[in-house]
């Protein structure tokens, strides 16, 4: 499992065995059906790797330069 993966499964835990396709539909409801499952998983991709990016940039912000995996890295 990657760190992002980890990071919002601990936030938000999920059961295992549902993907993060059937996540994305179950709570995107009936909207999800206006996407094929090859764009539904672009867009959940994306959203990902923005998530991480803005949270990277906010603890570079918050502990002079640094994010919390290389701050605990130090540790």
């Amino acid at each position: 499992m990657q760190a992002p993966e980890k990071t919002l499964n601990a936030i938000f835990p999920q059961p295992e065995e549902q993907t993060k396709l059937e996540r994305a539909k179950a709570i995107l409801g009936d909207l999800s059906k206006s996407y094929s499952d090859e764009k539904l998983e672009n867009l959940v991709s994306d959203f990902e790797y923005l998530a991480e990016s803005w949270l990277d940039l906010f603890e570079k912000e918050s502990f002079e330069g640094m994010t919390l995996r290389e701050l605990l890295k130090l540790a």
